[in-house]
């Protein structure tokens, strides 16, 4: 990544017999490293399915509208590391169906997990997840981060909602 941040495998924190992977799709260390050259064929991807892989993301197809949403994010990102868990933040970006929401959240994870930061995207087609099954894999993947010498505690994740979601208690 631009920050030098090795990838970690966080595949031990999945609860094989309830996994998280289900609800969530975790970026994977790929997409965040290649730079494929852009093409017609991703930009005709992107079009038909903006959720259909992260191919055309890694090759900067969609053009960033307004890169002040990305500076704002690696603030905030950034002051976690400083501030801790109290920088905790839920940003909303409300748009219309069709404005291009989606592709613009999945440039900001890309562009996240580029600069080192683990990213989970809630799966369009999840309307309720369980938040302890999402407590229990950050917890654990915290362990495998501080294993790794990451200092988890100052690593915030990036969690994505692109559709409704409702957490189950």
């Amino acid at each position: 990544t631009s920050k030098g941040v090795e990838p970690v495998d966080l595949s031990g924190a999945i609860d094989h017999s309830y996994p998280i992977t289900a609800a969530f799709e975790i970026l994977p260390a790929s997409a965040a490293l290649s730079v494929p050259p852009p093409s017609l064929d991703l930009l005709k991807r992107l079009l038909t399915n903006p959720t259909g892989g992260w191919e055309p993301y890694s090759a900067d197809v969609p053009a960033p509208r307004n890169p002040s949403f990305e500076t704002e994010l690696v603030r905030l990102l950034e002051g976690f590391s400083s501030d801790g868990p109290n920088a905790t933040s839920t940003v909303w970006l409300s748009a219309e169906e069709g404005a291009g929401a989606t592709t613009l959240l999945r440039s900001l994870a890309l562009a996240a997990a580029r600069r080192g930061y683990p990213v989970l995207l809630a799966r369009p087609g999840v309307v309720r997840f369980d938040f302890s099954q999402l407590s229990q894999f950050l917890t654990k993947a915290s362990d495998i981060l501080s294993a790794a010498d990451r200092s988890a505690g100052e690593l915030p994740w990036l969690v994505v909602f692109d559709v409704e979601h409702s957490m189950l208690a």
